[in-house]
């Protein structure tokens, strides 16, 4: 007697922008296209929600410094590629689902008293 054939079946986590930030989210937009269409049974988990708040990453270090206590300069530095283009379009972010609590200064704060 032949043992029954095995079930197999796979969930796989995606994030916000997989289909529009390259070259890292083009691979993962790629595999998530594989698994659909191996006939494994896959479910693909879109956690499409973001934080309570949206920055740029000049306020994000800003912010940093002054909870530090650093009055260094920030000096944008402009970032070229197609990356870097999808995240400054805001592909990355989910502003219509902004289901989470924390902010960054409550994530300072708490990383600061963890030592």
């Amino acid at each position: 007697m032949s043992p029954a054939p095995l079930a197999v079946s796979a969930i796989y986590i995606s994030i916000v922008g997989v289909d529009v930030v390259p070259p890292y989210y083009k691979v993962k937009y790629t595999a998530e296209r594989m698994l659909e269409a191996s006939g494994l049974g896959v479910t693909i988990r879109v956690p499409d929600m973001g934080g309570p708040e949206t920055h740029t990453l000049p306020d994000l270090v800003r912010t940093h410094l002054a909870y530090r206590g650093s009055r260094r300069p920030v000096l944008p530095v402009p970032l070229a590629g197609k990356a870097y283009a999808a995240f400054r379009r805001g592909g990355n972010l989910a502003p219509s689902h902004a289901v989470g609590k924390g902010t960054f200064e409550e994530f300072l704060a708490a990383a600061g008293r963890r030592g």
